[in-house]
């Protein structure tokens, strides 16, 4: 049965980079974005000793005003991309920032926000 392996993808400066919750202790870091989106077929194989039946869910990551933002590159990414843009226009207005930037950081220290959906399913 194909397994459907979430991806985080991230610009960090000249570089593209990917890792994945799914599969502790990899990390793909490559010069350009489509140089990462070829890779990461060959590392996943790799991780997974040789089984190449899995489905990559792109998941982009971006600064914005202070937090990250994740964006689900999807049939619905246009959608998402209005929720960042909500999110980048609350982000604008002082109180509002405030009480976002105040959410508990991730063990990176990040505050990171998803672009979900109401039709989103929850993970677990």
């Amino acid at each position: 049965m194909t397994r459907a392996i979430t991806v985080i993808v991230r610009r960090d400066g000249e570089s593209w980079s990917a890792w994945s919750p799914q599969c502790p202790g990899l990390a793909v870091v490559e010069p350009a974005a489509a140089e990462l989106r070829g890779a990461l077929p060959e590392a996943l194989t790799w991780y997974f000793d040789g089984d190449a039946d899995f489905e990559i869910l792109v998941h982009v990551e971006q600064e914005l005003r202070g937090v990250v933002v994740r964006i689900a590159q999807d049939a619905f990414g246009w959608e998402r991309q209005l929720v960042a843009e909500r999110l980048g226009a609350a982000l604008g207005v002082e109180d509002q920032a405030e009480r976002l930037r105040a959410a508990s950081p991730n063990s990176a220290g990040e505050i990171v926000y998803v672009c979900a959906l109401p039709t989103d399913p929850l993970p677990g």
